[in-house]
């Protein structure tokens, strides 16, 4: 967690490609799965919009793209989909 907030500190250009989860029905709970980390031993964690905004200062004009399965796919929209499968 802490190398991804670090190394996206003052890019220009931020690319994450991989899984998220979205426990609630706020958008800013939403989290993005990591791997451990091999050089500091750090597990798997999730890293949430809210953490990324509050703790990453991104150059003016960054491009962030987010890559993910289910990435915008809430609890109440896994319900409603539900009911039509």
């Amino acid at each position: 967690r802490e190398n991804t907030i670090q190394s996206s500190r003052n890019a220009d250009v931020v690319y994450f490609f991989g899984h998220t989860k979205s426990l609630s029905d706020k958008p800013m709970d939403a989290s993005m799965l990591l791997a451990p980390s091999l050089e500091t031993g750090e597990p798997a964690m999730h890293l949430t919009a809210e953490a990324i905004i509050s703790e990453t200062r991104f150059n003016e004009g960054a491009h962030i793209f987010v890559v993910a399965c289910q990435g915008g796919v809430t609890r109440a929209q896994r319900r409603f989909l539900r009911r039509f499968s």
